[in-house]
């Protein structure tokens, strides 16, 4: 039994095939207010203690030298309480309003502050990202 009739007909197949794929990279990128915003990140607390006060901002300011949240970071996502060994996956539903790096700050039960760099920086107008937090006792503290 042949599927395929002639070289022809399997031409035009993959012929349409690609023009929707590149069709649809166009659309994804010149008219992404189609598409629903997915900006996802996923927290894994792994350390033997609770956090409280879960952030995650945005920032082009803040680095290992420099731990302070200005007016012009952007708190991207939030959560209250995340036990030991809880994973929780937080979203931001809007484009990235800026370019910078991703800094997560948590407080532990005893009042500490620790922070955590993403390992991603997200540019400007990012639409559909993931990226992954893992928590761990090693997280420096803040000064």
């Amino acid at each position: 039994m042949k599927i395929f009739k002639s070289k022809q007909f399997l031409v035009g197949i993959v012929g349409v095939l690609l023009c929707g794929m590149l069709f649809y990279k166009y659309l994804r990128l010149f008219h992404g207010e189609i598409f629903p915003v997915d900006n996802k990140f996923i927290v894994e607390n792994q350390t033997n203690y609770e956090i409280e006060k879960l952030k995650i901002y945005q920032s082009l300011r803040v680095s290992e030298s420099n731990l302070k949240i200005s007016l012009d970071d952007t708190l991207l996502a939030s959560y209250p309480d995340l036990k030991n060994g809880d994973k929780k996956v937080l979203y931001y539903e809007k484009e990235i309003p800026s370019d910078g790096n991703l800094v997560l700050i948590y407080e532990t039960k005893d009042g500490k502050k620790k922070y955590q760099f993403g390992s991603e920086y997200l540019p400007y107008g990012t639409r559909w990202s993931e990226t992954k937090f893992n928590i761990t006792n090693d997280d420096s503290f803040f000064e």
